[in-house]
């Protein structure tokens, strides 16, 4: 006995690429910037916290932009 899933699927796909959209992006963008910010020699005190808001602020903004 199995269980039909496939008429879930586009919705599945829908829901998959949002998750990557809001998630995946923002953290492409935090990770240049810690890169950028160990290349400026900034201490990491400083840009850890700040990394990660960026990450924040952008899944936030990608939320609100997709829906």
């Amino acid at each position: 006995m199995s269980i039909d899933f496939s008429s879930l699927e586009q919705s599945l796909n829908e829901i998959l690429f949002g998750l990557v959209m809001v998630l995946f992006l923002p953290f492409i963008g935090a990770l240049v910037l810690s890169f950028v910010s160990q290349a400026l020699k900034i201490p990491k005190s400083l840009a850890s916290p700040i990394t990660i808001l960026v990450f924040l602020f952008g899944a936030y903004q990608m939320f609100m932009y997709l829906y």
